[in-house]
């Protein structure tokens, strides 16, 4: 009990102040949406605009959910969001533990796998901004090791949790489908598991009634082909079609391949914090390779890190904090390594090494939507903004609509607007200009610190 307070401590510690944009935005307000009308939509204010999620936010509902039913116990929004964040971070450490222990009838791996995670600088910096990308892995986890204890039910409602928070695990419980259904075994399990999650996810989409959308058509196919092709894959590791050598070069040949072909820039932030974990998780596939009681499962935990690594490029593969969800598989790979080493106290050395050698991230400053928002309390009116989602929350219940020609109201030019309506203006008084010190990080990694102006006029085109 000691090492969870301990580790829910550290979480909490690592919490950011800042809210990521537009993401941490979007979930906040969602929770509210639930939480005043059951359903993740909001009208930000009198005669303000309805706020919809985007279509990436609308497909992960649990998350806000759970934000909504830890503001009903008397947190403020934003407690219960980072309350959440810092307990699923907390309960990704432990059950990572728990399922390498598991997985390897060894106290040893358990000890390496939860303090691999623990000392992840991308999964501390990533997990502490207040999201689902904890949650995500924390019910991943649950799911396993209750499919693991034979409970299939269980696994199939925590599967049908993870989905409903991060849908891209979706094409790991598919690629695993058909393994699972053609051997006699552990059919009745997966019909089971199969059934349970459907209803479960079904239960999840009724409650919340989400605005769902398709993501990107491109995204949708290539996922479709990723997911049949590593679920074959993993067909012929569990029934040990092929030599473990072969395998070995198989991954050998895709490292090669990545490097000829360009390490995209997600991966390589990756690689740049994190490249212990990666050494230790290739010393651990290597040393799994060689015993044949280790060897199904080093293979499925690299076929699914792969899985999950090949989405996430393709997604944004400029983006390290979708990436940062594979330091869990990572881990539990490297643990495969440590079944013979007795007494954690030899693996000290190492996961110190992790923690000296991974470079310390700069703590996030505060957004400028914060400081422009400290300012917008002391005016009147309607907002109008290109970022109706963050000045929506900071603001709520004022008025706040989104930035359109033709548009009246106090119109806010800041680094949103030059980032995401830079063809629009604002025509009228300026009333007052705001020091944007800490900036905005736009999509091309470039820190926007210009000034915010305040004007009380009407949104124009800059063509017109």
């Amino acid at each position: 009990m000691a090492f969870v307070c301990g580790v829910v401590g550290i979480r909490v510690a690592e919490l950011h102040s800042a809210v990521l944009y537009p993401d941490g935005y979007q979930y906040l307000l969602m929770a509210r949406g639930i939480a005043e009308n059951g359903r993740p939509l909001l009208r930000l204010g009198p005669g303000g605009d309805l706020f919809v999620p985007n279509v990436d936010a609308s497909l992960k509902p649990l998350f806000p959910a759970v934000v909504a039913a830890v503001h009903l116990l008397g947190l403020d929004w934003l407690a219960a969001a980072r309350m959440v964040t810092a307990g699923a971070g907390a309960a990704t450490v432990v059950l990572c533990g728990a399922l390498a222990r598991r997985l390897t009838a060894s106290w040893s791996s358990g000890a390496v796998a939860g303090a691999l995670c623990l000392a992840s600088p991308a999964l501390a910096y990533w997990g502490g901004f207040a999201g689902p990308d904890t949650l995500a892995p924390a019910l991943a986890l649950a799911a396993a090791l209750a499919l693991l204890d034979r409970r299939p039910t269980l696994g199939g409602i925590f599967v049908a949790a993870c989905v409903a928070t991060r849908p891209e695990y979706l094409a790991l419980a598919l690629a695993a489908a058909p393994a699972a259904a053609l051997d006699r075994r552990t059919r009745p399990f997966f019909l089971r598991a199969a059934t349970s999650s459907a209803f479960a996810f079904a239960a999840v989409i009724a409650i919340v009634r989400p605005p769902l959308e398709l993501p990107d058509a491109r995204l949708l196919v290539g996922g479709a082909v990723a997911t049949m092709l590593f679920g074959g894959l993993l067909v012929a590791a569990l029934r040990d079609v092929a030599p473990p050598f072969a395998w070995a070069f198989a991954v050998v040949a895709g490292i090669v391949a990545l490097g000829v072909g360009g390490i995209p820039a997600a991966l390589h932030g990756l690689l740049a914090s994190d490249w212990p974990l990666f050494v230790a998780a290739g010393a651990g596939f290597a040393a799994a390779l060689a015993r044949p009681p280790l060897r199904r499962t080093a293979l499925s935990l690299a076929l699914g890190t792969s899985l999950l690594a090949a989405i996430y490029v393709v997604k944004n593969p400029d983006l390290e904090r979708y990436l940062s969800q594979l330091v869990v598989p990572l881990a539990l790979t490297a643990s495969l390594a440590a079944v013979r080493i007795r007494g954690a106290a030899l693996l000290a050395p190492a996961l110190g090494a992790l923690v000296v050698l991974g470079p310390a991230r700069q703590e996030p400053r505060t957004d400028v939507f914060a400081a422009t928002a400290s300012v917008l309390r002391g005016t009147s009116g309607t907002i109008v903004t290109a970022a109706p989602d963050a000045y929506g929350f900071l603001l709520y219940p004022r008025s706040v609509r989104a930035m359109r020609p033709g548009a009246t109201g106090l119109v806010v030019l800041d680094a949103a607007q030059r980032t995401f309506e830079p063809e629009l203006t604002a025509r009228g008084q300026a009333l007052r200009s705001v020091n944007a010190a800490d900036g905005l990080s736009r999509p091309d990694g470039r820190v926007d610190r210009r000034p915010t102006v305040l004007v009380h006029g009407r949104v124009v085109s800059r063509r017109g």
